[in-house]
Order: C-alpha cells, then structure tokens, then sequence
C-alpha cells in the first residue's frame, strides 16, 4: 500500500534515515570517534603526575605490586617526563611481553567490542571483567580526542587491570598526535594497528570534513606506521560502500571485484571519500602489510544506543508504520570482531587485499519486519505503508532546499539502492562465519529490552 501526501509529512517528522539506508549513518559514532563539525586540533598533553583519564594513579586501578624496584621507578619517572601519567607508566610497565595493538575509533561500535575483545578475552562477551580461564595477551592503545575518556569505554578502562588499555589523546587528522602515541615508552614493536576510525555523513556540505578524516586521516596513519611501526600489520576498516551498491534487487551481489560506479561514487561523499582512502593504503603505502576490510551494516548488543537506530527501535515497539524500496546486508558484531582479530596474523588475509564482511541480504521491510516480530512478539505491529521512491525524492528535495542535513539529495540516492553483497571471499580466506539476519536483531533487541529502552 502506497502512503499518502499526509504520510509523506509524518514520515519528515519522525523519520530517522537508517532504515532505508545502505550503510549506517551514525553521527554519534562521528563524535564518538573523535570528530565533529567544530573539530579543533588537539595534541599530547604536558607532562603530569595524573593519569590522562584526570584521576590520581592511586585510585585508578588496583596495583599488584606497590613496592615496585628501583628500576621500576626510574622507568616510571621517565614516562612521566614524557608525557604519561602515574597510572599509565605502571600500565605499561606491567604490559611487558604482551603484543602491542594501536586502534582508532576504539569508542565507536566497531572500535569499542573490538577493544572488549582484546583487554577481556574471547569468552567476556560485553562483560565488564575478564572471563574465568582467559588469558589477556595484548596491550591496547588506544587513540581518543577526549580525555578523560567516559562511558563504555571508561568502564573497559577500569576493567583493565593493571596492563591492558593505554590511553592517548589525539586526533587522526593531527600527525603528531597519531606519531607521539606510536612512540609510547613501552613498545618496543607494534604487532598491529587498527585504524577504524572514520566520518559518516550524507550531505555534499560535509564533503569537506570526510576528506580531512577518511582521506587525510587515513593517510597520516599510514605515514605514522611507515616511520614507527612498519613492520605493523595494517587492518583498515573501510565500508561496502567503497564497492559499490546495486539498483535493482534482481542485480547478483557485488563481489570485492565489482567495476566501480563512478557517477554513482561522485554523486555521494561518504561512498567517494572511503573509495579514496582504501587507494591510499593500497597504492600509496603498498610496502605496509596492510588488508582492508569492508564491512556491511553492523547488527548485535548494544547497536541500539545508536541514533541511527531511531527507526529499529520504534520498529521493535511496533510503532513504525512506514518502509521504503531498497535493501541491505546484515552482519553480526562479533564475526566483525573476530574476522579483525584473524587479520591480526599478518599470514593470514593477502596483503593489499579487501575482504567484504557481509551477513545476509535482506529488503528493508523484511529487516523492519523481523525488528518488530523480535520486538513485539507479533506479527500485526509489522510495517505496512510504502514510501514510495518519488515520495522520498521530493521529501529530499524538499530538505536540500531548507538546508536540512537530514534530507538530502545523498540520502535518497543510498535510500532506494540494494547495498547486497558476496561475501565469499572473507569465508575462504577469513573464516568469517556470520549469524542469519534473524540472530543479529534478536541481540540487538534483547539489549533494548534488557536496558529498558522497549519500555520508554
């Protein structure tokens, strides 16, 4: 059933824009990672005897060895002349033998359950301590714009004990911060960098700001690695959108060898600035073992804090009515995880390569449908009213001419596309082994009713 003009104006009201697009327009994840509209270069700070999450060393964390050796302390107080506060310096200290990984976005969805993966273990899931019978085996840097740093990651941070998450204040568009972090007093060798980090946005007035982070950004990690840990393995987190995106459901899934759409690219800056920024790490540093992955929409526990969810959420209450032409593909958070923790063996993904992580290719309604069953227990609360394609063009239109940053021309060109893919070549060669789409929102819905956000 097609919706009315009257629909179309409700829809303006209400309408959250992820539901019909191919990727997840996440802005508090922007912001999470470290960027914004008012983004100010930042640096290391100063030389101090507090912790960079602002708390004196003696309440952080729970020392297991107060009457450290007089070369212990030396050490320590050479740590803090360069820059790393009482807690830190002990951190490090402890974190001897352990293989040193370096991640930025680490407070984003990706970048965080990656870091919970790492400090806690495989079996910890979204716990707030180790499980029982893991062995923590890496130090964690992580590269923040803020600190202290709050939230989930500050829970992480308290969890660590004494060894496993090191904090460093910079920014991916300021080389000196990215090069200041690297050269971290307790490295010796990098074993990996994750760089996850990376702006959304779908409005050609943002065009610039994705050009200095994922273009830019992406670029000053690779020359930091080239001069501090070139012997780093490299995983760079991109997006299916660098591949492309089908018109027409009938069109086969797009392969990591889809011929590039270039109007299509030019026409949406995300698309063009995440294509451009995987050609950075593959041509211009091609002699860092580096592999992009190229992951789909990111579906499980805790996905719903996300306000680009908005749409998911009011689905899994059954108070959406309304779905759109187009579809995308599904994949659940921890294969994303465990596909970047296999990518940390520098053997295993071929170097320069990208690797497609993708679930299941599901029509927006069917995505919608499944988050009101899961949510509900029925199937009457089902979406049920069609916003056709013409209607979300003038609705765009409409927004591009008001200045609207929600409604634009980029957004309706994404909205009505079929962002479906082959995700072969990541279970062959990754072992990537996904959840059916009806799991991943199961997850995500058991969060929100655990956190109570189905009853609000």
């Amino acid at each position: 059933m097609f919706v009315s003009c009257g629909g179309v104006v409700a829809f303006a009201r209400a309408f959250s824009w992820t539901a019909v697009s191919g990727v997840d327009a996440q802005w508090e994840n922007n912001r999470a990672a470290g960027f914004c509209c008012d983004r100010k270069r930042v640096h290391v700070p100063p030389a101090s005897g507090v912790d960079q999450r602002g708390r004196s060393g003696s309440g952080l964390i729970r020392r297991r060895n107060r009457q450290s050796c007089p070369v212990q302390r030396r050490r320590r107080g050479l740590l803090r002349m360069q820059g790393v506060g009482a807690v830190q310096a002990e951190k490090m200290d402890n974190a001897r033998g352990k293989k040193c990984v370096f991640v930025t976005g680490a407070t984003g969805f990706i970048g965080l359950n990656l870091c919970r993966r790492l400090v806690l273990g495989p079996n910890s899931g979204s716990g707030d301590s180790p499980a029982q019978g893991d062995r923590v085996d890496y130090e964690v840097h992580v590269l923040v714009r803020r600190v202290p740093v709050q939230g989930e990651l500050a829970k992480l941070a308290d969890a660590s004990s004494s060894s496993s998450l090191v904090v460093h204040q910079g920014d991916v568009t300021d080389l000196a911060s990215i090069e200041a972090a690297l050269q971290a007093a307790s490295v010796t060798e990098w074993a990996c960098v994750f760089h996850v980090a990376g702006m959304i946005a779908y409005s050609a007035k943002f065009r610039a700001q994705m050009e200095a982070i994922n273009v830019e950004g992406t670029r000053n990690v690779c020359t930091a690695m080239r001069t501090h840990a070139p012997h780093a393995r490299l995983v760079y987190v991109s997006s299916v959108t660098a591949v492309g995106a089908n018109k027409r459901p009938s069109d086969p899934p797009l392969n990591e060898d889809a011929p590039w759409d270039q109007a299509l690219g030019d026409s949406v800056g995300y698309m063009y600035t995440k294509r451009l920024a995987e050609q950075v790490v593959v041509s211009e540093f091609s002699e860092l073992n580096s592999v992009v992955l190229c992951p789909s929409n990111v579906y499980g526990a805790g996905d719903a804090s996300k306000s680009s969810r908005k749409t998911q959420l009011k689905a899994a209450r059954g108070e959406w009515p309304l779905y759109t032409n187009g579809g995308v593909s599904l994949v659940d958070i921890q294969a994303m995880v465990e596909v970047l923790i296999t990518c940390m063996d520098p053997h295993r993904g071929r170097q320069g390569e990208r690797y497609i992580i993708s679930g299941d290719n599901v029509r927006i309604y069917d995505m919608l449908r499944m988050y009101s069953e899961c949510g509900t227990g029925s199937k009457q609360k089902a979406p049920w009213l069609l916003l056709p394609n013409w209607a979300l063009w003038l609705l765009c239109l409409l927004g591009e001419k008001t200045g609207s940053s929600s409604f634009t021309l980029e957004r309706a060109t994404v909205s009505t596309l079929y962002h479906w893919f082959d995700n072969a070549k990541a279970k062959a060669e990754l072992g990537l082994r996904v959840k059916p789409a009806h799991e991943c929102i199961q997850e995500s819905v058991n969060w929100m009713r655990e956190t109570g956000l189905l009853d609000k």
